[in-house]
């Protein structure tokens, strides 16, 4: 199934596709991303549980775009992710992606990265360590922060694995040391996409500054902002959804039955306790460093 601009409308409620900031198209057997030129204005987009195995350019036409869930698809391309350089949450997981397709995203600064159940990832017994190395502009894997700490330890481990009898190799190598380089990320900022996010986190995170626990304990604060932002979104969506009667009226809960009971929304209650829990470490590290 296609993305046509019938689903679009009954996704969207009341509001025109071009201004909707907030879409589900989970369960929707959708094969295919093209359809979404006229969503300029879509911050989160969620199209989990498809049959998608391409990411193709449609997302390079969503300047906006913050959040992006792939997970529960065929996902083994993602080459419609070359033009970008900034993404808040990019859910990956249950798909079949390769280490060779993680190269295509070496250049995008991520803040909430998922690849948890993609096979051929998961195998290696150094999983995690070896995403840690491919991706140097990750700030979250699976769940985790990734510190400055840890970012210290993989570097040991690879340098030191190096005198092994059976050493670990390197999955990728570092973009600026590979040989062949994709001109559209050599040429990024010809035709990068940038939205309001992705300029606010520029301006705010110098992609050259040292890594550090100060960097560790600023990402946390702008993490639990972009989790409180995602999380209003949510709910202006559903307010939506259930005054244009596609939803039923929700009961006291701040979330809807349709969304309680419906296994695939399990991952909103997930963003309402990680908020929460972002939140409580970063007034801790607040109270740490007297701020």
């Amino acid at each position: 199934m296609r993305i046509t601009a019938g689903l679009l409308q009954q996704r969207c409620g009341l509001i025109l596709p071009k201004f909707a900031k907030y879409l589900d198209l989970a369960n929707c057997n959708i094969v295919t991303l093209d359809g979404l030129r006229n969503c300029t204005n879509l911050q989160t987009l969620i199209l989990r549980h498809n049959s998608i195995s391409i990411i193709s350019d449609a997302v390079s036409n969503l300047p906006e775009l913050w959040k992006l869930d792939l997970s529960h698809n065929l996902i083994c391309s993602l080459e419609g992710l070359l033009k970008v350089r900034c993404i808040g949450t990019l859910i990956l997981s249950f798909n079949n992606i390769t280490w060779s397709e993680l190269r295509k995203l070496q250049h995008i600064v991520i803040l909430d990265l998922r690849l948890i159940g993609n096979p051929s990832l998961e195998k290696d017994p150094y999983y995690r360590r070896h995403v840690v190395d491919c991706l140097p502009a990750v700030w979250m894997l699976d769940g985790v922060l990734v510190t400055a700490v840890e970012r210290e330890q993989v570097a040991r481990f690879f340098l030191s694995s190096e005198v092994m009898v059976r050493p670990v190799r390197h999955k990728l190598r570092p973009l600026t040391q590979s040989k062949f380089i994709p001109s559209c990320i050599r040429n990024l900022s010809r035709h990068e996409i940038i939205g309001n996010n992705a300029l606010k986190l520029l301006s705010k995170f110098s992609q050259s500054e040292q890594h550090t626990i100060r960097t560790d304990y600023r990402r946390l604060r702008f993490l639990a902002e972009c989790y409180q932002c995602d999380l209003s979104l949510q709910r202006s969506y559903w307010s939506l959804l259930t005054q244009s009667g596609i939803l039923p009226l929700a009961s006291a809960s701040p979330f809807p039955a349709y969304f309680q009971t419906d296994l695939t929304y399990t991952s909103n209650r997930e963003v309402i306790e990680r908020y929460t829990h972002w939140k409580y470490v970063t007034l801790r590290l607040a109270s740490t460093y007297g701020r």
